[in-house]
């Protein structure tokens, strides 16, 4: 089983499937910390919301987990999931976009708490270039190349307008950085490969508009 799961190709774990997978690692984590050492499909999955047969199949993208009469090895499932999502590892990232937003991003624990390590912020603000905010120096956003180029940075965080976001993005991809994380509302294009992630404020507000309009108001996955 060890062999079967390292052996799979896990790029082609769909998106939707992968916010999932993250669900169930977070109940795990809290399994764990309450010492628990086994869980069956329906138990997790009443953890998360989401119906016992659906944590099943998202499962079977990355292998053979469970034990028929016995459920899932807590401590096995979530170490396997951690390299399936790439928590394992430390990841650097870098912000761009020193405002309201930006400044909660740098103050939110969570990410740290999750391997995530911001190594620079840039600005256009003359007022908060070359001043450190939490110890994380603030630099121009035309020295990002030159500033992160020995850094070892993977991601980027825009948080800046929406007129000033493809240009910041294009000087993401510039520097070599090959996953972005775009608060900005707008759609950024690269013609480099560079996976690209929007955070849509009013695509999940639409979201929750529909179902209270058509459904019972329950957290759905």
């Amino acid at each position: 089983m060890e062999n079967e799961i390292n052996n799979r190709d896990f790029s082609k774990i769909p998106k939707v499937v992968i916010k999932r997978l993250f669900k169930y690692h977070s109940a795990l984590e809290k399994l764990i910390i309450d010492g628990i050492s086994n869980v069956s499909s329906s138990e997790l999955s009443d953890d998360v919301n989401v119906k016992a047969s659906q944590l099943r199949k998202d499962l079977a993208y990355c292998g053979e987990f469970g034990t028929r009469g016995k459920g899932y090895e807590v401590s096995y499932l979530h170490d396997k999931l951690s390299e399936i999502l790439g928590l394992q590892m430390e990841w650097n990232y870098i912000l761009a976009g020193l405002g309201r937003l930006g400044r909660a991003l740098v103050n939110y624990k969570g990410l740290v708490s999750r391997g995530f390590k911001i190594k620079a912020i840039f600005d256009i603000s003359a007022e908060k270039i070359g001043q450190p905010y939490h110890d994380i120096m603030v630099y121009h956003i035309d020295e990002m190349q030159s500033v992160i180029q020995d850094m070892d940075i993977r991601i980027g965080l825009i948080t800046v307008p929406a007129d000033a976001a493809q240009s910041v993005c294009d000087k993401m991809v510039e520097a070599k950085i090959s996953a972005i994380l775009n608060f900005a509302p707008v759609l950024l294009k690269t013609k480099d490969k560079v996976f690209i992630e929007r955070v849509d404020i009013s695509r999940e507000m639409v979201t929750l508009s529909h179902y209270l309009s058509h459904h019972e108001c329950q957290e759905k996955d």
